[in-house]
C-alpha cells in the first residue's frame, strides 16, 4: 500500500446497478462511496440524471464515478453525447459539473482523498456491439491507456477486469485485459483495486493488492454489515 494516511477508511463499492439504485437503501455507512460503472441501461440523459441525482444523495464523505459500457452519455465519442451536445441540452456530465455536485467522476484522472492516491478510467476490451461506450480496438490502444496509471496509486477502479480475475461470463469466456492485469500486478500494484462489468462479483488476493469484482447484488462476505448487497473494504493505513 502507497498511501501514509493514518487513519483506517471505509469505502462502500459497487458496480452495474443498472438503473436500480433506488433499491439501494441500506448502504453501509463509510467514508468514500464508488460506483464502477453500469450505472445506467440504455445509457440516456434521464437514466444518468437520475442516477446522479441518487449519488449525490448519499451521506458518504467523498463519492468517486468510473463510467462503463452502459453509460454511453458520458462517452464524448458516442452518438448519444454528440447527439446530446448538438441539441444544445443542459449540460451536467463534464467533470466539473460533477464535482460542483460532490462526485469525482474520474475519466483518466486522478483525486487524492485525505491522502490516499485513488485513479479511475471507463475502458473495456472490444469485442461487444459497437452501440457500447468506451471500447478498446488493439492491444496498442490498452498499452496506451493502462500505462497511463499512475505508479503510486492506492485505489484503482476501472469498469473493465483483468483477465483472469473475476472476468468469466456465462459461456465461461474470461473477458478481462491481460493487458490491464500485467500492468496491474507488475507496475501499478493499489491496495484495493475496484472492476465490474461481469456479474461475477468477489474478492481475491494477490500479493498487496485486494481484488474486488463489486457488481451488484455482490456476494454476503463483501457486503459486512449491511443488508444492500454492496460491498464494503476497509483500507488500513501502514
Amino acid at each position: 500500500m502507497q498511501t501514509h494516511n493514518p487513519i483506517t477508511m471505509r469505502f462502500v463499492i459497487l458496480s452495474e446497478s443498472h438503473c436500480q439504485h433506488e433499491e439501494l437503501w441500506s448502504l453501509s455507512d463509510g467514508d468514500v462511496l464508488v460506483h464502477a460503472g453500469e450505472f445506467c441501461s440504455a445509457g440516456g440523459v434521464e437514466e444518468a440524471r437520475q442516477f446522479v441525482a441518487w449519488m449525490v444523495s448519499q451521506p458518504h464523505r467523498h463519492k468517486v464515478l468510473v463510467a462503463g459500457n452502459h453509460d454511453t452519455i458520458f462517452d464524448p465519442s458516442h452518438a448519444h453525447a454528440r447527439e446530446y451536445v448538438r441539441s444544445g441540452g443542459e449540460s451536467f456530465i463534464t467533470k466539473d459539473e460533477l464535482l460542483n455536485r460532490g462526485i469525482h467522476y474520474l475519466f483518466d484522472a486522478a483525486v487524492e482523498l485525505d491522502g490516499v492516491k485513488v485513479y479511475g478510467l471507463p475502458f473495456i476490451r472490444a469485442g461487444f456491439p459497437s452501440l457500447w461506450a468506451f471500447p478498446i480496438r488493439s492491444d496498442g490502444h490498452a498499452k496506451s491507456i493502462w500505462g497511463e496509471i499512475p505508479t503510486g496509486t492506492d485505489v484503482l477502479v476501472t469498469h473493465s477486469p483483468p483477465f483472469g480475475i473475476r472476468d468469466r461470463v456465462l459461456d465461461e469466456r474470461n473477458i478481462g485485459c491481460p493487458i490491464l492485469r500485467q500492468e496491474v500486478l507488475e507496475r501499478v500494484r493499489p491496495a484495493l483495486y475496484v472492476f465490474g462489468h461481469c456479474l461475477t462479483p468477489g474478492r481475491i488476493q494477490c500479493d498487496e493488492t485486494t481484488f474486488v469484482n463489486a457488481s451488484w447484488p455482490t456476494v454476503p462476505d463483501l457486503a459486512t454489515g449491511n443488508d444492500s448487497g454492496v460491498a464494503t473494504f476497509d483500507l488500513q493505513p501502514i
